[in-house]
């Protein structure tokens, strides 16, 4: 007998539709598994619930994560383009936190915002955490929809003590989108006082430590890593610039703190890490829709476990689709990493 689930169980049900922001863009490895995804749904004739990919190439204006990916600008905006051909949006991880009035004038960072705006049937955006950024975005790009960076809330707050009903509520003044502390989800009358729900945003796979003191110190540090290796294509660059060398060692020390952080979890902590199902359904039937999914910097392996969790069913056909790039695309994917040994 052939089961049905195979067939007609392919992505999970929940109570109201949820819109996906799938972590990937600038891995050209997820990116490759991301849209081999999304085509086999539109194949299939079934509605696709990865409404945006986001993440940033090597780029000065990234923050958060390491981009471990470069590519010339060019090649950047036309992956964008084909994204959008596939009805999908990209949101920039453009969070770093020191852009100024003086970068907002660049012409490499409006070329970008002009490629956003360029396809207004879809949602591309620009997810950062300087007010400024936004406004001008607004004023200028009004198609491009903001999102207030987890990378703002972990910098401009401590996480789980400041980071209060009141603080998310003002970021709607200039904000579309507003990402939210994972922790906070399991507070129901902490939800209950968001004034707009559906303008909400929740990671539900944390890889990082919730609340974690430190972090603020590693989106700086990785932040002048970005700096460092921005428009150099040459992996040697870890091994002969020694500015890198001590940013890498800074970030070796936080990196050890994590671990360090993350073994003295106990149950109580764990049990808030991440979001499952049934507590994504209990958001959702708050009103709260949009969900994300993060791991740009991660192992491909672990990114397609967390596909598996939330948004494809794992018994079904899907889960034995073929996606790995062939040798040839590999080979030039890999190309342009950036090796960190």
């Amino acid at each position: 007998m052939l089961s049905e689930n195979k067939l007609n169980n392919i992505l999970y049900k929940y109570d109201k539709p949820i819109n996906w922001n799938v972590t990937g863009f600038g891995n050209d490895i997820i990116t490759f598994i991301v849209l081999k995804y999304i085509k086999y749904i539109k194949d299939l004739g079934l509605e696709n619930s990865i409404k945006t990919i986001h993440g940033s190439y090597i780029s000065k204006y990234n923050g958060g994560r390491l981009a471990l990916f470069t590519r010339t600008n060019q090649y950047i905006y036309d992956k964008i383009r084909e994204i959008n051909s596939l009805g999908v949006g990209v949101k920039l991880t453009f969070s770093n936190p020191y852009i100024t009035q003086e970068t907002l004038e660049e012409k490499e960072l409006n070329e970008y915002l002009e490629v956003l705006s360029e396809n207004k049937e879809v949602n591309n955006g620009i997810i950062c955490s300087v007010d400024d950024f936004a406004d001008y975005i607004h004023q200028k790009y009004p198609s491009i929809e903001v999102t207030s960076s987890y990378v703002k809330m972990a910098t401009e707050t401590k996480i789980g003590k400041t980071d209060t009903v009141d603080y998310y509520n003002n970021l709607f003044d200039k904000y579309d989108k507003v990402v939210i502390n994972t922790a906070r989800a399991f507070e129901d009358e902490f939800i209950d006082q968001i004034k707009y729900k559906d303008r909400i945003e929740f990671i539900v796979n944390n890889t990082c430590n919730l609340n974690c003191p430190i972090a603020h110190k590693h989106y700086e540090n990785m932040y002048k890593l970005s700096q460092r290796i921005k428009y150099l294509y040459d992996n040697k660059i870890f091994r002969t610039d020694p500015q890198v060398e001590l940013i890498r060692k800074e970030l070796r020390k936080i990196n050890l703190n994590c671990k360090e952080r993350r073994l003295a979890l106990n149950i109580d902590n764990l049990k808030y890490q991440q979001l499952n199902r049934e507590e994504i359904n209990s958001l959702v039937n708050k009103g709260i829709v949009n969900f994300k999914l993060e791991g740009r910097d991660i192992d491909f392996i672990l990114f397609r476990s967390s596909l598996f969790k939330y948004i494809y069913v794992n018994d079904s056909i899907f889960d034995q689709y073929p996606l790995m790039p062939t040798d040839n695309e590999l080979d030039d994917f890999y190309s342009h990493k950036i090796i960190e040994n």
